[in-house]
């Protein structure tokens, strides 16, 4: 009974700590560089999700849901980043897998459009004063 009880509390214990690597990217400021050679700046908060094209200066609004602590789902509002008003073009739901995390990111797997699309990459962290540099010359 005493090695059930003990093998039970294993297993929680490693299970939370897989999960907690997860829960520390539901916010903050992220980077990443696309299969196109495009770089990608990432600014998450609850349940939004800021996305800047650095290589075309476009900015992508998305709506950003937990379906777990290390699955979530984006549906996209394409915006282009000159305009005044928001036209949301299209609604693409998008999901996306955190498969490895470290602590400066995580390798995801992401998928959508109808499974049209599946691509790994790496999301790196970064720091709000890396985040305002990077930003110079795009238009918010």
């Amino acid at each position: 009974m005493l090695f059930c009880i003990i093998l039970f509390q294993f297993f929680s214990f490693s299970n939370s700590f897989g999960q907690s690597d997860c829960r520390k990217f539901k916010k903050g400021r992220f980077y990443y560089e696309g299969d196109n050679n495009r770089a990608y700046l990432i600014r998450r908060s609850g349940r939004k999700q800021i996305e800047w094209d650095l290589s075309v200066g476009t900015k992508i609004t998305t709506d950003l849901l937990w379906l777990g602590d290390c699955n979530y789902q984006l549906i996209y509002s394409m915006e282009e980043s000159g305009e005044d008003t928001i036209s949301a073009l299209q609604k693409i739901p998008v999901f996306i897998e955190i498969k490895k995390t470290d602590e400066s990111g995580y390798d995801f797997v992401i998928s959508g459009f109808d499974d049209l699309i599946q691509f790994n990459g790496r999301m790196t962290k970064i720091n709000r004063k890396k985040l305002r540099r990077l930003l110079k010359g795009v238009r918010e």
